[in-house]
């Protein structure tokens, strides 16, 4: 992640604009020190300061947005700091081999569209 940032800012990217987001689908929010674990020292001193570093959750009602609607007039909702991101960069990080799958599909949508 950290070449990741690095490759942004030398795009011109201004870091206050740079958010790290853990999509936690509906399992429980990640603690400091996961952040931490994941990002690493630099990037998580960096950005959590500036308050960068959240989760989302496939039920937040309050931090999703409609977008759109599908030919089925079933709504669209999504977080909504990806759809005010001008830029999404994911990355999967897994701690146990019996992770439960990629959680794309939650990254970008909330849990009631998926019944």
């Amino acid at each position: 992640m950290e070449e990741a940032e690095r490759r942004c800012i030398e795009e011109g990217v201004d870091p206050s604009c740079i958010k790290f987001l853990c999509s936690i689908a509906l399992h429980r929010f990640i603690r400091e020190d996961e952040f931490r674990h994941i990002c690493g020292n630099y990037l998580y001193d960096k950005y959590s300061a500036l308050g960068a570093m959240g989760n989302y959750n496939a039920v937040d009602e309050e931090h999703s947005v409609v977008i759109g609607v599908t030919e089925f007039d079933e709504e669209v909702k999504v977080c909504r700091d990806f759809a005010d991101a001008d830029m999404l960069i994911y990355a999967n990080c897994n701690y146990v081999a019996m992770d439960g799958g990629y959680k794309v599909s939650f990254f970008l949508f909330t849990y009631g569209q998926c019944y």
